[in-house]
């Protein structure tokens, strides 16, 4: 599987650099990245950049990750979807909202109990692109939790901070 994997990216490499496609017109891209926006621990994306002026881009995005959980044999699936409003040309600046999980905590009393938070987020980050198509982006976003845990022994909080570190591609 991720021999093919690595054969589809490469094949879309090859073919772009061929046909000389410019990587800043719209169009949709690939990713994969550990953070909130792909969906808890670790996953996988995609997003269309919509150009909308020569320095602004608007990126909607949906993206479908995993949370591992150290008390149970198989990690849950995470989501997260939302959309970024990117300034600049190779290297770009965004903000954006998403809603979609955002880390895992547990209940103390009376069973511990381990469940993923959601809720929406505010993200600002930065995006750097390759002439070639190969992206990276670094995100801190403010989550606001809409089930925060029952823990009687700290603080329950509904606002938390989350970071992404994420890496792509656009054909």
């Amino acid at each position: 599987m991720v021999k093919s994997a690595c054969t589809v990216i490469l094949a879309l490499f090859a073919a772009t650099v061929a046909l000389g496609a410019s990587k800043l017109n719209s169009g949709p891209a690939v990713s994969v990245g550990l953070g909130n926006l792909y969906g808890g621990d670790a996953g996988g994306g995609l997003e269309y950049q919509i150009l909308l002026a020569p320095r602004f881009r608007l990126t909607p995005f949906a993206a479908v990750g995993v949370v591992y959980y150290p008390t149970r044999q198989f990690p849950a699936i995470g989501y997260c979807g939302g959309g970024n409003l990117e300034y600049g040309r190779w290297h770009r600046a965004f903000a954006g909202l998403s809603f979609g999980t955002q880390y895992r905590d547990q209940d103390s009393l009376p069973v511990i109990r381990t469940r993923t938070m959601v809720g929406p987020a505010l993200c600002l980050g930065y995006k750097g692109m390759a002439p070639f198509g190969l992206f990276w982006q670094a995100c801190g976003s403010l989550a606001y939790i809409i089930n925060p845990v029952n823990n009687p022994n700290r603080k329950n909080t509904t606002v938390a901070p989350a970071i992404s570190l994420g890496l792509g591609y656009k054909p």
